[in-house]
């Protein structure tokens, strides 16, 4: 087990592999908006990234007593600590939030928990009283409550992870932007088998996805109907086909878009 120092210095060394651009090949894109070591994750991965999605969805799975969440697509932890957070100052500790990345280097940053300091600009009281400076100037550490709360799975492919048994929410956030139609499909299939209750994915942006996202989002959603996989509403009721609109997206009356999904096995 490692010391604090080593911590530190190891997480400090896999940011300086990212900054000089030795993450693996297609990876770098994911943080290129970085300029190390201060600038905070805007834009990619991020604290409380999406509050209006996050916050709501962990007030119900500790309402409905979920014990374990997988997040996919995990990158540097920055979604998996979120959720532990807000559960903690929610007074619920006994939610196990298990993280998923491809990438080695982004893995091994998330199991250290040390990031940039700029992290925590912008953040309120409830979020950054959970950090503490690191042994690095820059660099601030997640308490250990915290830490407990976050399991860093080894850094593997979500295709040959096979799970002792399903979980009760899987979210993968911030992947499907990277991907195609026809893989984003099988992707969406892979997530559904590894939950046993809640499925939740965001809705790409971009030119990529501009044309193909209202077809592939109808497939999935075929798909997950024959499954028993009903798509919900804000309020969490089971959504009919007149209920959002043609690319996916959920409205309720005088709120924002939403932009992320999600479906619930019945």
């Amino acid at each position: 087990m490692r010391n604090e120092n080593d911590t530190n210095n190891a997480a400090v060394q896999a940011w300086k592999n990212v900054y000089q651009g030795s993450a693996p090949d297609g990876l770098m894109a994911l943080l290129d908006e970085i300029s190390f070591p201060t600038q905070a994750l805007e834009g990619t991965t991020k604290l409380l990234r999406r509050p209006s999605f996050q916050e709501p969805f962990t007030e119900k799975l500790i309402e409905e007593d979920k014990k374990k969440v997988l997040i996919v697509g995990g990158s540097i932890g920055s979604e998996a600590y979120t959720l532990a957070i807000l559960a903690h100052n929610k007074g619920h500790c006994g939610l196990q939030i298990d993280t998923l990345d491809l990438s080695p280097i982004y893995t091994e940053i998330a199991l250290n928990a040390v990031f940039g300091k700029a992290v925590l600009e912008g953040q309120s009281q409830e979020i950054t009283k959970h950090f503490k400076e690191a042994s690095e100037t820059g660099f601030v550490t997640l308490s250990e409550d915290i830490q407990k709360s976050v399991h860093v799975l080894d850094a593997q492919d979500i295709f040959n992870f096979k799970p002792d048994e399903p979980y009760d929410a899987v979210i993968c956030q911030n992947l499907i932007c990277h991907l195609d139609p026809n893989p984003t499909a099988t992707l969406v299939r892979r997530l559904a088998q590894i939950t046993k209750s809640y499925l939740c994915f965001d809705k790409p942006e971009g030119q990529k996805h501009k044309d193909s996202w209202q077809p592939t989002f109808k497939a999935i959603k075929k798909q997950l109907s024959e499954a028993d996989i009903s798509l919900l509403a804000p309020n969490w009721k089971p959504l009919s086909h007149r209920d959002f609109y043609p690319d996916g997206t959920r409205k309720p009356p005088g709120s924002n878009e939403e932009t992320v999904f999600v479906f619930e096995k019945n």
